[in-house]
């Protein structure tokens, strides 16, 4: 059986980090430190640009990140049981609404 203590309960924040003229970089300045793409961007390229079927980037951009974060007992899939987290899009990959936990979330 499971822990009651989820993992994704825990708050991800590293101070180490800046944004700065749209770039995450290391605060010091020395490095990149990753992206700051949105998911809906992220998705369109692939399923635009790349070709990759619109099934398997959504997977690439919700389940694959979750279980490699460690929180995919949370995170990730739709299933019962797990944080009702939810992006509405059209046929444009354009985000038209956002569920939250199972709360609607004004876009």
């Amino acid at each position: 059986m499971k822990s009651s203590k989820r993992s994704c309960d825990k708050f991800i924040f590293d101070p180490r980090t800046i944004v700065e003229d749209g770039v995450c970089k290391m605060a010091d300045r020395s490095a990149l430190a990753g992206s700051i793409a949105t998911a809906d961007r992220l998705i369109r390229t692939m399923v635009q640009q790349v070709g990759v079927p619109l099934v398997d980037a959504i997977r690439m951009a919700s389940e694959t990140p979750a279980y490699i974060l460690g929180i995919e007992d949370c995170k990730g899939t739709l299933c019962i049981g797990k944080d009702a987290d939810i992006i509405v899009f059209d046929d444009d990959i354009n985000i038209h609404q956002t569920i939250i936990a199972g709360d609607f979330i004004c876009v």
